[in-house]
């Protein structure tokens, strides 16, 4: 679908934060991200399904919510 630039793949795996990736699950990013990053922070949704990049989104939101909100200042 387009070009990956593989330093920031690698970067996104590194930091430690929820990845929702768009592509086919045959993708080395696919692939290195269900290798690296935990199931409870990797989402994917195959190009052209809007309503799966919805449901992953939605998960996304209802972590999110459960976490405590983070305090900037004071």
């Amino acid at each position: 679908m387009g070009y990956v630039l593989p330093s920031k793949v690698y970067g996104c795996v590194q930091s430690g934060r929820g990845v929702l990736y768009v592509g086919s699950p045959d993708s080395d990013v696919h692939l290195l991200c269900a290798r690296e990053i935990p199931p409870e922070r990797y989402w994917r949704a195959d190009a052209g399904d809007p309503a799966g990049v919805f449901r992953a989104l939605e998960e996304i939101g209802r972590l999110h919510k459960l976490r405590e909100p983070v305090r900037y200042g004071s």
